[in-house]
């Protein structure tokens, strides 16, 4: 499993289209795969910070479109109060893209709806769980996601305040081999390109357990956060092959390192889950 992270990597891309491509296949879709030139890895997506990136790295100039709709998932994370271990477990721990997960947060927006913008009019379970695409300006994204990301972050703030990782946690061979036994069947249903995000996630992870702790550490502070995703990014460049040039949406590349992190913690503490009920 690790061999692949330390691959050289020619594409690595985030959920994004234009507003005048189908969004039909994006239920079964969180990313798409785009080859750069000369070594560069791009990364589709959004957000406009203040703090500049480290040379060589980029944030997309669609930014502005993406960050919107990922502050809406962020507040309706923070506002949702109707929920639970018990309706989270399916969404953070099941596995990835399954019918429990999709249906998990699909019954988590409708039980938080007054929450919840831009509702969409008439939809059906498990609808809310799938894609979900919203369109802001001329992007389409699916933001599913984003829902999920900024509902992790919550949960890990409530449940795990404490969680942190360390080098000897993530060189442990006990617990390498736990995470990738675990993780194998968890994230069957990924699509390549979803499944390559991961990937290099629970790399990054690896290569600086003590950024990424102090980046989950950092919830509530959304500046601080994606300044340490671009630190890990810079910092951990073998897990993107090297790349000398990057372009990148800071918010979709934290929510993978969140997820890694997340798998990092329950495999390190050898339990099922990080949520208490």
């Amino acid at each position: 499993m690790f061999k692949i992270f330390m691959l050289a990597v020619a594409a690595f891309a985030l959920p994004t289209v234009q507003a005048s491509a189908s969004t039909q296949d994006k239920s079964n879709s969180q990313a798409t795969e785009k080859t750069g030139q000369s070594g560069e890895v791009v990364v589709q997506g959004s957000n406009d910070r203040n703090a500049p990136p480290p040379p060589g790295i980029n944030k997309v100039i669609t930014g502005q479109s993406f960050a919107m709709v990922a502050d809406r998932s962020a507040r309706f994370a923070k506002c949702a109060k109707n929920l639970d271990a018990k309706m989270l477990g399916p969404l953070i721990d099941g596995d990835m893209n399954s019918a429990p997960q999709t249906y998990a947060l699909d019954r988590i927006i409708r039980a938080n709806s007054g929450c919840y913008s831009d509702l969409p009019f008439a939809s059906a379970p498990p609808q809310l769980g799938e894609c979900n695409p919203v369109a802001q300006q001329d992007i389409v994204t699916c933001r599913n996601l984003y829902d999920r990301g900024a509902l992790l972050e919550e949960a890990m703030a409530r449940y795990a305040p404490d969680a942190t990782l360390s080098e000897a946690d993530v060189n442990n061979p006990a617990i390498q081999q736990r995470l990738n036994m675990r993780e194998a069947g968890r994230n069957a249903r990924r699509i390549p390109s979803d499944r390559l995000l991961f990937q290099i996630g629970i790399c990054m992870t690896r290569l600086r357990p003590d950024l990424v702790t102090r980046m989950v550490q950092a919830h509530g502070n959304p500046a601080l956060q994606e300044r340490l995703t671009l630190m890990v990014l810079d910092q951990a460049r073998p897990c993107v092959g090297n790349a000398k040039k990057v372009t990148m949406e800071p918010i979709q590349l934290r929510y993978y390192l969140d997820d890694a992190f997340y798998r990092w913690v329950v495999a390190a503490r050898d339990v099922g889950t990080l949520l208490e009920s």
